[in-house]
C-alpha cells in the first residue's frame, strides 16, 4: 500500500513515532519498479485524505506505477461531504486515466478497468489473487514487506515476511 503522493499517503500512514512515513517508501520506489515495473500500487482513500486522492493517484503514475487499485476504506464514517468530493477526486482521476490513455500509455485502473472487463466477461470478471510476490508486494503500517496483501495480518508474530522498509 502506497496512498499517493507525501500529503496523501502520510495523513494516514505514520510510523510508531508519529511522524510520516511516505519519504522512507518513496526512496525504495525507484528500485522497486526497477526489480518489477508491473509492481502494482494499493491506494486507500479515506475521509482524511480524499481531497488528494487525484493528486496522489496522478503521482503514482509519475513514478511509474501503471497498475493501481483504488480502495475507499468503508469501515471510517464518511460524511455527505466527504462523500461528495470523493466524487469530484474520481472524476479527476477518470479524466487524468482517459488523457493518458489516449496518449499511448497502457494502465490499470481497478475503478474503470474492472468496470469495463466485467462488463465483457459478465460474473467470470476479474479475480484478484494472491500471486506470492511476483506482481506486487505488500508494505505493512509497521513498515514490513509481504508478498502477499493477504498475509497481512496486522504484524502477528510468526507471519513470514520479506524484510522492512527501515532495515532490509
Amino acid at each position: 500500500s502506497i496512498d499517493g503522493h507525501e500529503e496523501m499517503h502520510d495523513s494516514e500512514r505514520v510510523t510508531e513515532g508519529g511522524v510520516g512515513s511516505h519519504h522512507v517508501l518513496a526512496q525504495k520506489l525507484p528500485k522497486f519498479l526497477e526489480h518489477n515495473p508491473g509492481l502494482m500500487a494499493s491506494v486507500v482513500i479515506t475521509p482524511h485524505n480524499v481531497h488528494h486522492a487525484a493528486k496522489g493517484i496522478a503521482w503514482l503514475w509519475d513514478q511509474g506505477f501503471l497498475f493501481q487499485i483504488i480502495k475507499p476504506d468503508v469501515t471510517q464514517a464518511w460524511t455527505r461531504a466527504a462523500i461528495e468530493e470523493l466524487d469530484r477526486q474520481y472524476t479527476a482521476v477518470a479524466e487524468d486515466y482517459l488523457e493518458r490513455t489516449r496518449a499511448g500509455k497502457e494502465l490499470y485502473l481497478n475503478l474503470l478497468d474492472d468496470k469495463w472487463i466485467n462488463h465483457a466477461k459478465g460474473a467470470e470478471g476479474l479475480s484478484i489473487r494472491c500471486d506470492v510476490g511476483s506482481s506486487q508486494i505488500s508494505i505493512s503500517p509497521a513498515g514490513n514487506l509481504y508478498p502477499c496483501v493477504r498475509w497481512v495480518k496486522e504484524d502477528e508474530e510468526g507471519v513470514p515476511n520479506l524484510g522492512n522498509v527501515f532495515d532490509g
